[in-house]
């Protein structure tokens, strides 16, 4: 069952991103993406994967910064945002991919490490889609890659928010911790709390995690 508790989340998204104009500078990167970055470097890796990328703003800032970014989308309308920041940008690529129906398939360097990064994605999932979502990283990512996180959490639950009502299942991070288990993933680094991705009047109350892939051997 692909979408089962939201079967309007795509026509949501459409609309969401056709009504934001095509920026004409750099948009500013979430704060999440700034932390990611320093964590990259030190990990040594130079390609990103940006799962749900939306207006592109954090894969923007990552190919800004000598990164090789696919940005991958399952809004028509988001894919057309992306494509427009893409143009003149040789670090961005772009793809039209639903990360919960199949495993991505990558043109990897067997030696270089990938950033699979997804931030606000895991709470527009429910827990049927959450676990599909593992299940296909659990296909494609190695034990020297990295799955980036950035989600509201159950403590957001009641929290203001600026955007419009949609879809959001406010998971626990044990909860997520638990699935990623199931599929033989192991979190190595998470905090949560708020401060971490305010936005006008909405301070979410979000968890952050780096999650690795463990050999099954």
């Amino acid at each position: 069952m692909k979408k089962s508790e939201a079967p309007d989340k795509t026509i949501y998204w459409n609309d969401y991103y056709a009504q934001q104009k095509k920026s004409k500078g750099c948009l500013a990167p979430s704060q999440f993406a700034a932390f990611c970055l320093s964590e990259m470097i030190e990990m040594d890796i130079s390609t990103v994967v940006d799962i749900a990328a939306g207006n592109g703003r954090d894969a923007v800032f990552f190919s800004h910064h000598s990164m090789n970014v696919l940005a991958i989308e399952n809004s028509y309308a988001a894919v057309g945002l992306l494509e427009e920041s893409s143009k003149h940008n040789a670090n961005l690529s772009v793809l039209f991919h639903d990360a919960i129906d199949k495993p991505v398939k990558l043109d990897r360097n067997r030696d270089d490490a990938i950033a699979f990064y997804a931030r606000f994605f895991l709470h527009t999932l429910s827990e049927i889609e959450l676990n599909a979502f593992f299940m296909n990283m659990a296909k494609i990512m190695e034990m020297k890659d990295r799955l980036f996180l950035e989600f509201r959490n159950d403590g957001d639950t009641t929290r203001k928010k600026v955007t419009s009502a949609h879809f959001r299942a406010f998971h626990t991070a044990d909860k997520v911790v638990n699935l990623a288990a199931e599929n033989n993933f192991k979190v190595v680094y998470q905090v949560s709390g708020t401060g971490f991705a305010k936005w006008k009047e909405d301070d979410a109350s979000i968890t952050r995690q780096i999650i690795q892939y463990r050999s099954s051997n």
